[in-house]
């Protein structure tokens, strides 16, 4: 009987010593923190509207972020505009800057909110005035524009050499259209352009396409038709951006 108990004991153990077993683990915390934000409440020299500032992780869970910029006129929606979408792994920062094309004088209104980890939070709602605008000169002309599933593509060419351009899509109202920005262009030099874009719900919708320098004084806007590609030269577009081989087939 006593050797019967001593083995049930024995047995015992491993399963006690392995409850007494404490884990230890960090608490997953999702935290951001804005830094040094900027923004032109006066605009009187044709320059785009520019909001720009520092997003940080601070916590300890990786995420990836857009901005959104809504332009209101007085309580009107008149456009949304978008960032890229940054990655952002615990204790990094990245600097977002935002554009706006202005083609009107008036006063208005802009929110900006960021969108990262399912969540949304909002930056700063400010008043703008914009007393003077300026015609910019037409120095670019776009080219084979083309829509794909998530991207639209095409080619910007340049009449001069530029710098600091900003190419700002405009979309249907609950679409996301990333902006993106060239730090140089060569007079003559034709750019292969490519923007993502996410809709709510997929249907044959317009495009207006702004490319203007920083300062606003050159630059064009141009209306597309967003219509997709047939199957074969989706696949073809598909593969090329896999391999990068067949790209000058497109």
């Amino acid at each position: 009987m006593k050797i019967l108990s001593l083995a049930i004991v024995i047995l015992l153990l491993p399963s006690v010593a392995y409850a007494q077993v404490i884990r230890v683990g960090i608490q997953e915390v999702l935290k951001t923190e804005v830094l040094g934000l900027e923004y032109n409440s006066l605009i009187e020299n044709g320059e785009p509207l520019k909001v720009s500032f520092e997003l940080s992780n601070t916590g300890s869970v990786g995420f990836r972020a857009r901005v959104r910029l809504d332009i209101f006129n007085q309580s009107n929606l008149l456009q949304t505009v978008w960032s890229g979408e940054e990655n952002f792994p615990p204790g990094t920062g990245y600097r977002f800057n935002v554009y706006y094309p202005i083609h009107s004088e008036g006063k208005f209104k802009a929110k900006v909110r960021v969108y990262f980890a399912n969540e949304i939070e909002e930056i700063k709602s400010f008043d703008f005035h914009v007393k003077k605008v300026i015609v910019p000169e037409k120095s670019f002309d776009i080219m084979s524009f083309r829509t794909y599933k998530e991207e639209v593509e095409f080619m910007l060419k340049s009449n001069k050499t530029l710098e600091n351009v900003l190419i700002v899509p405009v979309c249907p109202t609950g679409w996301v259209c990333e902006q993106k920005k060239l730090d140089r262009i060569k007079g003559n030099e034709t750019k292969k352009i490519t923007l993502f874009y996410e809709p709510s719900l997929w249907k044959e919708s317009g495009i207006t396409i702004n490319v203007f320098t920083e300062d606003g004084k050159y630059g064009m806007t141009e209306a597309f038709m967003m219509r997709r590609v047939g199957i074969l030269r989706q696949f073809l577009h598909d593969f090329s951006k896999l391999f990068g081989y067949f790209s000058i087939f497109l």
